[in-house]
C-alpha cells in the first residue's frame, strides 16, 4: 500500500511510543525501524508524516536541530563567553565538545556571526581572535537566526 494511503496513529500517541524506546537520535530510530519491531500505525519516517518539532521532540531527547535553533545576539553571546574567563580557544572547544554550552550559544560563533552586515570591524576582530575556527572570507551576505 502506498505510504500516503496508510493510516497512522495520531502524533501524540506515536511520540509517546517513541519516547518509551529511549532512543537518542534519528539514526537510532532508523536502525530500530529496520529491526522489524515497529508496530503497525507508527511511521518509519515520522518527519514526513507529522508536522512535528523535530527529532528531539519526537524521541524525547529535547535536542533541537542546528538549523532550527535561535541564538543569542552577538553582543550577548560575547558577554557570556567573556564571563567564562577562558584564556584559549581550546578551553571553549572543550566546553563545546562536552555539550556544556547553552542551546542558544553556538559552538562555532565565527560561523553563526560571520555576516559583516551584522557586525562591525571590532566584533569581526573579536571573532577572529577568540573562536576555534575562522573563515578568512567574511561573507557580507551571510545571515543567521539570532534573537
Amino acid at each position: 500500500m502506498p505510504t500516503r494511503l496508510r493510516q497512522y496513529r495520531p502524533f501524540e500517541k506515536a511520540r509517546a511510543y517513541a519516547h518509551g524506546l529511549k532512543l537518542k537520535s534519528g539514526n537510532e530510530w532508523k536502525q530500530f525501524t529496520k529491526s522489524g519491531k515497529l508496530p503497525k500505525g507508527i511511521p518509519s519516517a515520522p518527519q514526513g508524516t507529522y508536522a512535528d518539532k523535530g527529532w528531539g521532540d519526537f524521541l524525547g531527547t529535547g535536542a533541537i536541530a542546528l538549523f532550527n535553533r535561535e541564538f543569542r545576539s552577538f553582543e550577548t553571546a560575547r558577554a557570556f563567553a567573556h564571563g567564562l574567563g577562558f584564556k584559549s580557544r581550546a578551553e571553549w572547544w572543550e566546553l563545546s565538545k562536552e555539550r556544556k554550552l547553552p542551546n542558544d550559544i553556538p559552538s562555532y560563533p565565527n560561523e553563526t556571526y560571520a555576516g559583516a552586515s551584522q557586525m562591525g570591524q571590532e566584533q569581526i576582530k573579536w571573532v577572529r581572535t577568540h573562536c576555534f575556527r575562522y573563515r578568512r572570507k567574511v561573507d557580507a551576505g551571510a545571515t543567521s537566526r539570532t534573537k
